[in-house]
């Protein structure tokens, strides 16, 4: 469990939880993630402890961080959603009700779903360069002020554009067709439902096994800005706003030996070039068994 996740937090999220638990005919383990240790670290211990499942409680960060060291594996991940947006939990009809998810951890089905990587570096919903780290950086000092809410999510926003952003000289290679480009940012999406919510296309291309890449032209800082409004309002406009490609395995080059990447809100400093890869089936979650176009999946799916 991530303490620090979402609105509700620390002992109020940790009493909820362990109150939904003692309705389980499974012994539940809660342990707080510790800062001083990676959370990939974290859930390898508990992987290797031979728990039966492991459960992510937290923010879709949170979730990447223990999905990372879940993949390839045969232990189901769980999940309880205590971020601010929950877009994976979202997407697989995992419900914000705490009580609720709880018991979906003895009565869900597994269900392997796939993940993408960067660089080797697991990710369930996007990862981007340029702008959107940023724009990151500026969110975790808004809320640190104002505290966690979409209002000022959408202000970090904003406020990151108005520093202005460059746009990069890109090299990519999409399945093997390569381009060159000047853009700002890049955005690499595998969550159709994430899409859906913010009124993008490119849902039909993730349903299909690739990556939807949205690259933004080459237009200056209030163009941006224009953007994100757009983009807030679900008025983004494709041949205005972006660029729209679809690809399995892609490479993006830079000027720059090192970028920040963003992976599901988290960031870090990596050396280029940057791979993408999906990795079809890797990780099991536990699932509601009736949400739509969910079936339940075997392990060679």
């Amino acid at each position: 469990m991530n303490p620090g996740s979402g609105r509700r937090r620390g002992r109020a999220a940790e009493a909820a939880i362990l109150g939904a638990a003692r309705k389980l005919d499974r012994e539940v383990v809660l342990r707080r993630l510790d800062r001083r240790r990676s959370v990939g670290d974290q859930a390898r211990q508990a992987l290797s402890e031979g728990h039966a499942v492991i459960v992510a409680a937290g923010g879709d960060g949170t979730i990447c961080g223990i999905a990372a060291a879940l993949a390839g594996s045969d232990t189901p991940m769980g999940v309880l959603p205590l971020g601010t947006f929950n877009y994976f939990a979202r997407s697989l009809g995992i419900p914000a009700d705490l009580e609720a998810a709880v018991a979906l951890l003895q009565d869900g089905v597994p269900r392997r779903i796939p993940v993408g990587r960067v660089n080797g570096r697991v990710f369930l919903n996007n990862a981007s360069i340029g702008a959107y780290p940023a724009i990151l950086a500026m969110r975790e000092r808004v809320y640190d002020r104002w505290g966690r809410s979409r209002a000022a999510a959408y202000w970090s926003v904003l406020r990151a554009l108005l520093g202005g952003r460059h746009a990069m000289m890109l090299d990519l290679d999409l399945d093997g067709e390569r381009r060159q480009l000047r853009s700002p940012l890049v955005f690499v999406m595998l969550n159709a439902f994430q899409l859906e919510q913010l009124s993008l296309d490119g849902q039909e291309i993730i349903e299909n096994g690739r990556f939807a890449v949205f690259i933004a032209p080459e237009k200056g800082r209030w163009g941006m800005i224009r953007s994100a409004i757009a983009l807030a309002t679900g008025r983004l406009s494709r041949s205005r706003d972006f660029e729209l490609l679809g690809a399995r395995d892609l490479t993006i080059a830079t000027p720059a030996a090192r970028n920040r990447v963003a992976r599901d809100g988290e960031r870090a400093r990596l050396e280029g070039p940057f791979h993408f890869t999906l990795e079809q089936g890797a990780l099991e979650v536990l699932v509601p068994g009736r949400h739509p176009g969910l079936a339940p999946a075997s392990h060679d799916a």
